[in-house]
């Protein structure tokens, strides 16, 4: 018994003896923290290694080394669990030793080690983490019109060296177009344009990053270029000069492939090139463009087109419109700063009547029209102005859109206020001149008695303007004794707190002018609303139309001066649609040198 157990004792510790060496055979040893088995003190390290895009150049360092251990040491690159590259060393001492490894994949992580052996003694740094440098490109790429565009960031390039990306463009399997970009550092806002294709077509695209004739990284897409097409719409003289405007149709937006604009000529000079004028999307099919300092009373012929810009060619459209009668423009805005000559919103004239002189001055002797343009605002003068200019049109309440046409202002919401304790007389030297006047878009406000607007020879048009002070004449008829048939159209004005709305001089017998006032309002009349002086041949009558009266202090309607019976009314006074305020229902309708006469305009509901 006592042998049985001496036996078995025995191979117990054998076989403790043989679980101890199989556990030691896997341990990893490290020298510097636990030397075992005759490398006491010897040491090794890795310092941080050199990273290149598909490189690596590894370190390590051995310490504490005798001559007599006649070890080795090994460097080791593992992807996963498979070798890259190792490298033996056999002559050892305590100094550095490197491994360069090239070849391999940008942006990829590895793992290295680097050990000292003796036979089955081992001191190792144990694996370590490491990765190539990797060019991140976040490309968005597409195509354009006649181009392949791709856009994005660029990053991740290392100092001293050169990222080349290749751009091919192929049609089937062949190259039609190729793009090298080179580039040493990173880049935010990347854009690469491949331009000279086709419209309408369809291609591949192959982008390549490329380090030297390392390849870093390929990308394949199809894409399809896009189509477009552009007209003339429409053009005319508003805003003091030229506006065009056109149709724009595309698959998508424009882009920096397309330049939009117009061509224009002289319409008299057929062999001279056309001019390019630059255009803007107002909405998404319309193109606009507005022209100033152009030659005054000529024709003009104008076509929409556009650029390709990468190709420096052109597709315009066919159909050319002409221009019969461009017309130039002086432009106000009391807030601009620039050089006060009124060629444009920045070089606006700041005050009305030095625009008013200055614009006479320029057309004197001319057949053309001139539009002043006046932007909101308030305007305060103290000078009075008597025009001759013939072909003078005013216009109010312009915002702050430069291409904002005459009739799509805002009166509401931009409002353009003009102050003066003199008045604007404005006639024609020839009042057989065929060309209406206009004037709108404004408040009109007299800060002493006196009259605020005058109107002399010439066909007027006046319309959306409000008229106030007590003790002055809104708009005073003011005619020369010539012989003519004029026209005066007062619309959709408000008269408040005035003297009288509107005053007419007396007339020669050879002058006639009708004179129609609609769509109005007036309020607190200090005087008489209107007042009349007709000529003993009146066959015109002053004509009333949808027209408001209301307020205080009226001492009557009509005042006509003539020694004839008011009851001969119709002969001087036509209206429609005309009542007054319960306020006023005591005061004469019509007054002449002879009598009243009462109750015969409707008393407002």
């Amino acid at each position: 018994m006592k042998n049985k157990l001496t036996t078995l004792v025995a191979i117990l510790g054998y076989l403790l003896l043989l679980t101890t060496s199989c556990d030691k055979s896997e341990e990893e040893i490290n020298g510097g923290d636990d030397p075992v088995n005759g490398m006491d003190g010897v040491t090794v390290s890795a310092s941080d290694p050199t990273i290149g895009y598909t490189s690596l150049e590894l370190i390590g360092s051995i310490a504490n080394y005798e001559d007599s251990l006649e070890a080795s040491a090994k460097f080791v690159l593992y992807d996963g669990e498979e070798v890259v590259s190792e490298k033996t060393f056999t002559d050892l001492q305590n100094q550095e030793y490197t491994l360069e490894v090239d070849q391999l994949t940008s942006g990829k992580e590895y793992q290295f080690d680097f050990s000292v052996i003796r036979g089955d003694d081992v001191v190792t740094t144990g694996k370590k983490k490491v990765s190539t440098q990797e060019v991140k490109t976040n490309f968005a790429a597409d195509g354009g019109f006649t181009s392949f565009r791709i856009n994005g960031a660029l990053e991740g390039i290392l100092e001293n060296t050169k990222i080349a990306i290749v751009t091919e463009v192929l049609s089937g399997e062949t190259v039609v177009k190729t793009v090298t970009n080179e580039y040493d550092s990173d880049v935010e806002e990347l854009e690469i344009v491949v331009p000279g294709l086709d419209m309408a077509t369809n291609y591949t695209s192959k982008v390549t990053v490329k380090y030297g004739d390392e390849v870093l990284s390929e990308s394949e897409e199809d894409f399809k270029t896009y189509t477009f097409s552009v007209s003339t719409k429409d053009v005319s003289n508003n805003q003091g000069g030229l506006y065009m405007e056109g149709t724009f149709t595309s698959d998508i937006d424009p882009n920096d492939d397309l330049a939009l604009g117009f061509y224009y000529k002289k319409a008299t000079d057929a062999d001279d090139a056309y001019t390019w004028m630059d255009a803007e999307m107002k909405d998404e099919t319309t193109l606009v463009a507005v022209g100033h300092g152009l030659e005054i009373g000529v024709a003009y012929d104008i076509k929409a087109a556009v650029k390709i810009v990468s190709e420096e060619s052109e597709e315009v459209a066919t159909e050319v419109k002409m221009l019969d009668d461009l017309h130039g423009g002086v432009f106000v805005d009391v807030a601009a700063t620039g050089n006060n000559d009124g060629t444009s919103w920045e070089n606006a004239f700041t005050s009305i009547i030095k625009a008013i002189e200055n614009t006479e001055s320029d057309i004197a002797g001319e057949t053309n029209t001139i539009d002043m343009l006046i932007k909101k605002g308030v305007y305060e003068e103290t000078e009075g102005i008597n025009s001759n200019s013939s072909y003078l049109n005013i216009y109010g309440s312009f915002g702050e859109d430069l291409l904002e046409k005459v009739e799509d202002r805002d009166f509401l919401n931009n409002s353009t206020v003009y102050k003066n304790s003199n008045f604007i007389y404005l006639r024609s030297e020839d009042a057989r001149n065929t060309k209406t006047r206009f004037i709108n878009g404004l408040e009109m406000i007299a800060t002493e008695d006196n009259q605020i607007l005058a109107i002399g020879m010439g066909d007027f048009v006046i319309n959306n303007i409000i008229f106030k002070n007590s003790n002055s004449r809104a708009i005073a008829e003011n005619p020369e004794i010539v012989n003519a048939e004029l026209e005066l159209l007062i619309e959709d004005c408000t008269f408040i707190n005035c003297k009288t709305a509107i005053y007419s001089y007396k007339r020669n017998d050879s002058f006639h002018r009708t004179v129609t006032l609609r769509n109005s309002r007036l309020e607190d009349i200090y005087d008489y609303c209107f007042w009349i002086q007709p000529s003993n041949s009146q066959t015109n009558p002053f004509t009333i139309e949808n027209v408001l009266i209301n307020g205080s202090n009226s001492q009557g309607i009509f005042r006509v001066d003539k020694n004839e019976t008011s009851q001969n009314y119709n002969i001087w006074i036509k209206f429609n649609d005309f009542c007054k305020g319960e306020e006023l229902k005591s005061i004469p309708d019509i007054i002449t040198d002879i009598d009243d006469k009462h109750d015969l305009f409707n008393i407002c509901e």
